[in-house]
């Protein structure tokens, strides 16, 4: 499935792969780097969202977070029909706990998690500009 996004000036449109979103009501976990976020979409929406500097700490967080988010933007958990989550790369432990909230809540709602790429989410912004253009992460010791 796919759907047509447009940006709000109107200035572009493209075909997303996926889900058709605005049918989808979703959890979107993303965990993999320092800075996590966590977003609530809904009839093709972001409804609310949370981005915190995790550091090292996305174990203890997360599932506050998680909680906090529900509870402000009034949403139940058991509404989601999909998750959707960051598959790095990035930090072990981030990945490793966003992939185990992910599953763990997907396994339990049996709902169907839908991973993606840190990378291609850089990317996504700008594929209609430079749909040849890649993004890059510093890996250590001056790589990329």
């Amino acid at each position: 499935m796919s759907t047509t996004e447009s940006s709000a000036e109107g200035a572009f449109a493209m075909t997303l792969p996926g889900p058709t979103w605005s049918r989808v009501t979703a959890l979107c976990i993303d965990s993999a780097t320092e800075m996590a976020s966590l977003a609530y979409v809904g009839q093709g929406a972001v409804v609310a969202e949370q981005q915190w500097r995790a550091g090292f700490s996305h174990t203890e967080q997360l599932a506050v977070r998680l909680r906090e988010l529900a509870r402000e933007a009034d949403f139940d958990l058991r509404a989601a029909t999909m998750i959707c989550v960051c598959t790095g790369p990035g930090s072990f432990n981030g990945i490793r706990t966003g992939m185990g909230t992910a599953i763990g809540l997907a396994s339990g709602l049996g709902i169907p998690i839908d991973g993606s790429s840190f990378l291609d989410l850089l990317d996504f912004p700008h594929a209609d500009r430079a749909p040849a253009q890649r993004a890059l992460l510093p890996a250590g010791r001056g790589e990329y």
